[in-house]
């Protein structure tokens, strides 16, 4: 980061419309993350925390070297780096939790199939 540049701002102008879905896809994540049973609770709080900053790095990495790369936009709504980040950003909260909780998934639903039976 260019700290000692006063003109530099970390998050630039006009970003907001770029992140408008970063808080929907966290707290999917963080849902999912509470609704899995089974998980001890410092496995899920460390997956929490690593998740949010898997966010954080994210949406940083994309607004500062893809959409904003000299502090001007050079991506509109209907360029292609644009709708991978959207993809991106729609799927990144399941990949999480099916990396944290697929183990605890795999159990949940051997205890649902011999309540079935």
């Amino acid at each position: 980061m260019k700290l000692l540049n006063s003109n530099y701002h970390i998050i630039p102008t006009r970003a907001e419309q770029f992140l408008y879905g970063s808080s929907m896809t966290i707290t999917a994540f963080i849902a999912l993350m509470i609704a899995t049973p089974d998980i001890p609770f410092p496995k899920r709080a460390a997956a929490i925390v690593a998740g949010l900053i898997v966010f954080f790095l994210t949406d940083w990495l994309f607004i500062q070297y893809v959409i904003f790369p000299q502090g001007q936009p050079v991506l509109n709504e209907d360029s292609p780096a644009f709708e991978m980040y959207l993809c991106i950003k729609g799927l990144l909260p399941f990949l999480l939790w099916l990396i944290v909780g697929h183990p605890y998934l795999g159990q949940l639903l051997k205890t649902g199939r011999q309540a079935d039976a």
